[in-house]
C-alpha cells in the first residue's frame, strides 16, 4: 500500500490522506490494474465469470489495505463508503455494478468497518469520471464544477459524527470529483474522511 496526500483547492478546503494499492500506468500495459479497467468499461466484452474474478480481485486488495489504513488513520470504526458512479445506478447492469458489490463484500468480510456503501447515492447524471477537456462526453451529463456532489448526490444523514474511508477505483489529479466529494462529506459533518483508491495516475491523463 501507498500513501499521497490530496491538496486543497477551491474544492477542497483542507488536506486528505490518501491511500493507494496500485500505480495506474494505462490499459494494457506492463503491469498495470486492468482489472479496474473491465470492471466499470460500459461496454463489456467479457462474461461474467471473467468479470467476478476482476471483482475477487479488489475485495482482495481491499482486505489487504483497509485494516492497515485504519491503523495508520487510527479511525473509529469507519464507515466505508463508495464513490458513485457518474449515472444513477439504474441506469448500469448489474455487472457494471460488480466493482460496488465487490467493496461491499470486502468490508462485509472485515470486522471493525461498517459497510456505507449505500450511503451516497447518485440522482442526477454527470461526467465526473471524464476530464473537463474531454469534449466527446458533453452529451452525457455536466463536467465538474465546485458543488457538483451536492447538486446530484443524496449523502445519507448517518455520516454525520463519522469516520469515513471513501474508495474509488482510479485516482487522477487535476479532475476534482474525488476532491468535491470529501469536501461535501465534511460538510455533512464527517469526523474524519480518508480516500482510498486501488489505483493512482502518476500524471493527469
Amino acid at each position: 500500500m501507498n500513501t499521497f496526500t490530496i491538496k486543497p483547492n477551491s474544492y477542497l478546503k483542507h488536506s486528505v490522506p490518501g491511500f493507494f494499492h496500485y500505480k495506474y500506468l494505462g490499459m494494457n500495459r506492463p503491469g498495470n490494474p486492468d482489472f479496474i479497467n473491465r470492471l466499470k468499461n460500459d461496454n463489456h466484452s467479457r462474461g461474467i465469470n471473467e468479470l467476478m474474478q476482476d471483482a475477487e480481485m479488489v475485495c482482495d486488495v481491499l482486505c489487504k489495505d483497509l485494516p492497515n489504513v485504519v491503523i495508520q488513520e487510527c479511525l473509529n470504526r469507519p464507515v466505508v463508503c463508495v464513490m458513485p458512479r457518474a449515472k444513477q445506478n439504474s441506469k448500469y447492469t448489474d455487472a457494471q455494478l460488480l466493482f460496488l458489490d465487490a467493496v461491499s463484500n470486502a468490508v462485509e468480510i472485515m470486522s471493525g468497518m461498517k459497510n456505507g456503501t449505500q450511503w451516497i447515492t447518485r440522482m442526477k447524471p454527470t461526467q465526473t469520471t471524464h476530464l473537463r477537456y474531454s469534449y466527446s462526453f458533453r452529451d452525457k451529463g455536466i463536467l465538474p464544477y465546485e458543488g457538483i456532489t451536492k447538486d446530484t448526490c443524496i449523502i445519507s444523514p448517518k455520516i454525520k459524527g463519522r469516520d469515513i474511508i471513501l474508495v474509488d477505483d482510479v485516482y487522477t489529479i487535476d479532475v476534482n470529483v474525488i476532491e468535491d466529494m470529501l469536501q461535501t462529506l465534511l460538510d455533512a459533518g464527517a469526523n474524519k474522511v480518508v480516500s482510498y483508491v486501488v489505483s493512482k495516475t502518476s500524471r493527469c491523463h
